[in-house]
């Protein structure tokens, strides 16, 4: 037995044969991470096509897509007065074309919203990041920790609009919850 673990022990003159492999194994974990977070080039000069992940917390959600209508906005503070503009929203992605963004600091603002009968346009999601515009290729990337979906909640009832369209059979995003004690019951109008 001792001898089939010998065979097994690290030698350092081995060392250079696993560097290949080591490599490999490093390329492959980059790939892998770099399709999670994609990263969009803005530019100063010309016009920029810019792609983003939708969310990990919108994509894991049961927001209905055959009810309602997923749709995201990017904004960009010094570019048309900070005017929200409509992005494509596919499968995974949203994706719009800007103009050459104007050097100096700038504010980017990615909005997901979901309208949904008879709710309306609810705010699923956003995500903020400062960048300083350079002359050239500016990359930018929103990572799944960038988004809050917490914060909003049209009713005020501790609940986000996400978290209720996700389990709209238990509650409503436009209606807030009654507590009463231990108890919940789903409208607040309690009689007269």
């Amino acid at each position: 037995m001792n001898r089939v673990l010998q065979s097994y022990k690290f030698n350092p003159s081995n060392l250079p044969g696993l560097l290949p492999l080591l490599f490999f194994v490093a390329i492959l974990n980059l790939v892998a991470c770099g399709s999670q977070n994609e990263t969009s080039t803005i530019s100063s000069s010309q016009d920029s096509n810019v792609s983003l992940k939708i969310p990990d917390s919108i994509l894991a959600s049961k927001l209905d897509q055959s009810a309602g209508t997923l749709t995201a906005t990017i904004s960009v503070s010094t570019l048309n007065g900070g005017v929200p503009q409509a992005m494509t929203v596919s499968a995974t992605d949203a994706t719009a074309t800007l103009s050459s963004i104007p050097l100096g600091d700038a504010t980017i603002t990615i909005v997901f919203t979901y309208d949904l009968p008879p709710f309306g346009p609810l705010v699923v999601a956003s995500a903020t990041r400062n960048l300083t515009v350079v002359a050239g290729d500016n990359p930018i990337s929103f990572v799944a920790t960038d988004y809050d979906s917490e914060s909003f909640d049209e009713d005020g009832d501790g609940l986000s609009n996400l978290a209720e369209l996700d389990d709209a059979s238990t509650s409503s995003p436009i209606v807030a919850l009654c507590k009463l004690g231990a108890a919940v019951l789903g409208s607040c109008e309690l009689g007269s």
